[in-house]
């Protein structure tokens, strides 16, 4: 089995006890005004890579009616559609996927960080097709030197790449421009926020 089909079988496994987690942390609604106030659309057209079991989702809608919640895992689908039945969701492979064009915002919490550089610049290059010129790409990844790194535990194991600002912005290129950053530590984790704008 390779890592990425390893990492979506882990989270099928441990959905509802990773989802019960995640709840603890609570949904990024700091992050979702955010966006939105870069974006500045009414009803903006929204999609979230990696959204789980839906904890973010609900904190988007509440923005748009526009939303679309990708993630590869199927038990994590199940759950948010579960939460959130008036959301649409759908089981998909974020670097495969064939993206919807005149996207406003595309939200990458925690997601983009089980995708090695290839795989980051493959899914990057999607999203830059996708986005409208102006359009927003929120991304949050754990912090520190590029390195790969493996999470195992009683559902199976976990594939996690760090990645330093620097490193994104390489990978964002020419056509997108960093219009904000931040770093902070969550449980012993140090994560990097930053948000690109297509360039037109």
């Amino acid at each position: 089995m390779n890592k990425k089909l390893e990492t979506i079988e882990t989270y099928n496994r441990g959905a509802e006890v990773l989802g019960k987690m995640f709840n603890e942390i609570g949904p990024r609604r700091a992050d979702v005004e955010r966006a939105m106030s870069y974006s500045r659309k009414k009803n903006p057209k929204v999609i979230e890579l990696g959204c789980g079991n839906g904890r973010d989702a609900k904190e988007i809608l509440k923005f748009t009616t526009n939303y679309l919640g990708l993630d590869a895992s199927e038990t994590m689908i199940k759950l948010a559609r579960e939460y959130l039945p008036e959301a649409n969701f759908l089981v998909a492979d974020i670097e495969t996927f064939d993206y919807p064009l005149d996207v406003d915002i595309v939200f990458a919490f925690a997601s983009l960080l089980h995708f090695d550089k290839e795989g980051l610049k493959i899914i990057f290059d999607k999203i830059y097709k996708s986005l409208v010129p102006g359009g927003i790409f929120y991304i949050s990844v754990k912090h520190d030197k590029y390195q790969e790194k493996i999470k195992t535990d009683q559902f199976g194991s976990r594939y996690f790449y760090y990645y330093h600002k620097s490193d994104l912005v390489n990978i964002a290129g020419k056509e997108f421009e960093l219009v904000y950053s931040a770093g902070y530590r969550l449980k012993g984790v140090d994560w990097l926020v930053v948000v690109f704008k297509k360039l037109a």
